[in-house]
């Protein structure tokens, strides 16, 4: 019967024990401070170095209880204020708007990129001063996951398309020239969904093309083979590539894709009846040609008389001269 009242009480001390301890470490305390709603954003894109927003992004904190010096807190480490002298190399800092009455209005955190360089999370929370140890508390507010997604993917966009004109009923083999475009390998995207699409309508004739349907993609060309049964009618075809957003974060509950987006303005392509007319090109040696005969010129055998040609007037011209022409009567040429 001892035995069976000393386990009660270890086992009634063991719960208390654990109940009076906190995730911060502070034993026999417990989260006295504000209380934080949502956060907004809840969730962003990784920005990988380089990153291009150096600034990184301002985090708002919804709830009450805020304090004119209260401090964010950036997964346990505290943020300062950004108007203190501790800001100045921080990663994070906070932001209090304050009223007339010195209350709180707005807490806000300037999260730099270095803290968002890879997917993942971040644990969110505020403290504030003024730690009462004999009631048990500490200052500290609940807590909030913070998202940081995959890296968004891009937007295509497209500089050309080759050739321009198609013929009704005939397949039309298409270069497509741009930025942006994307095919990740199935070894980095095991569900393959990674990829730009090639998006072709003409009228209520629509075609989506992919890596599947024997399409070649790279990072600027995409080339592709539209079907004569996709050019039914004569008229003008749009052009456009799409992108989809970045995939969500393996195990994180809430993880969403982001960027990705459709090619703007579509690129067009005239659909005819008649064959394409193909642009006239003028002959290859045709300025060679003509500089060569301006850079031979063409020498009598007593050296007398030089003869040489040259464009004027678009055409090309023989010229004569006399190397005497105005020299004293003794001029003798020589060759």
């Amino acid at each position: 019967m001892k035995r069976f009242w000393t386990l009660i009480a270890v086992v009634l001390l063991a719960i208390f024990a654990a109940a009076a301890c906190n995730d911060y470490g502070n034993t026999f305390q417990s989260p006295g401070g504000a209380i934080i709603t949502f956060l907004s954003p809840k969730q962003i894109p990784a920005c990988p170095a380089p990153c291009t927003n150096n600034s990184g992004f301002t985090l708002t904190l919804n709830g009450g209880g805020f304090v004119a010096k209260t401090l964010v807190q950036w997964n346990g480490k505290t943020c300062p204020l950004a108007s203190s002298s501790g800001a100045t190399n921080a990663s994070c800092t906070t932001n209090v708007t304050l009223d007339s009455n010195n209350n709180v209005t707005l807490l806000t955190a300037t999260i730099s990129s270095a803290l968002i360089a890879q997917p993942g999370t971040a644990v969110v929370n505020a403290i504030n001063p003024g730690s009462n140890y004999g009631t048990g508390t500490n200052g500290l507010s609940n807590t909030i996951t913070f998202i940081i997604n995959n890296p968004a993917n891009l937007t295509p966009t497209i500089a050309s398309v080759a050739p321009a004109c198609a013929v009704v009923g005939s397949p039309l083999a298409i270069t497509v020239t741009g930025t942006n475009f994307m095919n990740v390998p199935a070894s980095s995207d095991p569900n393959q969904t990674q990829f730009s699409t090639l998006n072709w309508t003409l009228g209520s004739s629509q075609l989506q093309l992919t890596p599947h349907t024997a399409t070649t993609i790279t990072a600027t060309q995409i080339t592709a083979t539209i079907p004569a049964t996709s050019i039914n009618a004569s008229g003008t075809a749009t052009v456009t590539v799409s992108n989809p957003p970045s995939p969500p974060v393996p195990n994180i509950p809430g993880s969403t894709g982001s960027g990705g987006g459709t090619s703007a303005p579509p690129a067009t392509v005239t659909v005819q009846t008649t064959a394409c007319q193909v642009a006239a090109k003028a002959p290859a040696n045709s300025v060679s040609t003509g500089a060569v005969a301006q850079e031979t010129p063409a020498v009598s055998l007593d050296g007398r008389y030089v003869a040489y040609a040259a464009f004027g007037d678009e055409h090309l011209q023989i010229f004569l001269r006399d190397t005497c022409e105005g020299a004293p009567t003794s001029c003798q040429p020589k060759r």
